[in-house]
């Protein structure tokens, strides 16, 4: 069984699942860290950050590598819907723009001081929690669609 297709599948999509929880789960604690006062200096070691962001980097990578494998093999199947494609390339689409808010930029200078949504709405990591959650969302329509399509197959 060890050598089955399945088997490498079902690993796959759970190391997909697991980086994309790590993705967001290390975006939603910073957002938590923010909405508490505790910004980059208020930690007297940032080492744990500096090993969060290895981790994170790591995780993008793995999500990217098997996301791409997942899909491959997906769209290698008989019968994939057309709904399943385009939302698909939404997905991906969603999925590189949060990787590209997360590309270190050069600070230009403190942000001016802003309370209530506005300074969540300047804020890049609120940014991509918020695309992450759609592209969560889109994975479970996505999963949806395939499972209508295997039942009205079979």
């Amino acid at each position: 069984m060890a050598e089955s297709p399945a088997v490498f599948l079902v690993i796959l999509r759970w190391l997909h699942v697991v980086a994309a929880g790590l993705w967001l789960g290390g975006g939603l604690l910073l957002l938590a860290l923010r909405a508490r006062g505790l910004g980059p200096g208020a930690v007297p070691s940032m080492s744990w950050g500096r090993a969060a962001g290895h981790t994170l980097r790591l995780g993008v990578a793995v999500f990217i590598i098997t996301g791409a494998l997942l899909t491959a093999a997906r769209l290698a199947e008989p019968n994939v819907p057309a709904a399943y494609v385009v939302l698909l390339a939404g997905k991906i689409a969603l999925a590189f723009a949060m990787f590209w808010l997360a590309l270190p930029r050069s600070r230009r200078g403190p942000a001016p001081p802003a309370g209530g949504w506005s300074r969540w709405a300047r804020d890049r990591t609120f940014w991509i929690v918020a695309i992450a959650l759609v592209v969560y969302l889109l994975s479970v329509i996505l999963n949806e669609l395939i499972e209508r399509a295997a039942l009205s197959i079979g």
